[in-house]
């Protein structure tokens, strides 16, 4: 399944590589990073008794500038659990994305992108490791600079699993997290 996101971010790049020599672009690559903690304080348990369910994730990725407004890239999320239920556990999904800023003078970013992984957000409970998941992001970031290069990234994204499963759930997972702009290069107008 990987081999096969891969595979789809090679084609939309040289499906896009016209659009790179007509618009200048503002950077070459975009590196980012973010955290998120998630905490569900008063989940109840098959056993009948309270329970803290965390979670923690750890998000990385990499995208090339196409067009002044338009993205592609990887990312790739860490994904720890801890509850009494479960136990302390950990996770991971990856896969291709894309981003598109639909106003030219605001940086608020659309973005979609299908990974794979093995973190099942299944069941009534807490979530657990299964192999070959499979899922579709949708999401809205804004960007806020903080210095020449770094930009504090703003957001959410709602993951919605495409695996048939009869107990399956979205994941949605909010954005605070840092973007670094490599290769910034002088443009034209538009």
């Amino acid at each position: 399944m990987l081999k096969s996101l891969l595979c789809l971010g090679i084609v939309l790049s040289g499906l896009t590589g016209r659009c790179i020599a007509q618009q200048p672009t503002q950077s070459d690559f975009v590196l980012g990073t973010s955290y998120t903690y998630i905490w569900d304080p008063k989940s109840a348990s098959p056993i009948g008794e309270d329970h803290l369910f965390q979670e923690y994730t750890w998000n990385l990725n990499a995208a090339y500038q196409l067009h002044k407004r338009w993205r592609i890239g990887l990312s790739g999320l860490s994904i720890v659990t801890k509850s009494p239920l479960s136990g302390h556990n950990r996770y991971w999904l990856a896969g291709v994305f894309s981003q598109f800023q639909p106003l030219k003078k605001v940086r608020i970013w659309l973005e979609s992108g299908l990974f794979t992984g093995n973190y099942c957000t299944c069941g009534a409970y807490d979530t657990y490791r299964r192999n070959g998941r499979v899922y579709i992001d949708l999401g809205l970031s804004g960007e806020i600079k903080l210095f020449h290069r770094l930009d504090l990234d703003l957001g959410f994204n709602g993951y919605q699993m495409l695996n048939r499963d009869k107990t399956k759930y979205g994941y949605t997972q909010y954005i605070i997290g840092l973007n670094y702009r490599i290769g910034i290069r002088k443009t034209t107008s538009n």
